[in-house]
């Protein structure tokens, strides 16, 4: 069970990595209609990559055929110059 602490957000896009930062832009829209912006390194994106293909696994066939875990169409990537 998940804890309540954990506050629910959408996503609300993902950058690529940044050559001058060397890190990976995520933004997630909250309930209360803030948004957070986070800035991962390559440790964290890896991790997080890990840890979401296992969560995607855990629901292999569970899924009808074509209907994808996440919805491409619900996914974003800003454009340059965007605000997120």
């Amino acid at each position: 069970m998940l804890p309540t602490v954990y506050t629910d957000a959408l996503v609300r896009a993902v950058t690529p990595v940044c050559p001058c930062r060397l890190r990976m832009g995520l933004a997630f829209d909250l309930p209360d209609g803030q948004v957070v912006r986070l800035a991962l390194n390559e440790e964290s994106v890896r991790f997080l990559r890990a840890c979401l293909d296992d969560y995607s696994s855990s629901f292999a066939g569970t899924q009808s055929p074509g209907s994808p875990l996440i919805s491409s169409e619900s996914m974003s990537v800003p454009s340059e110059g965007e605000k997120v």
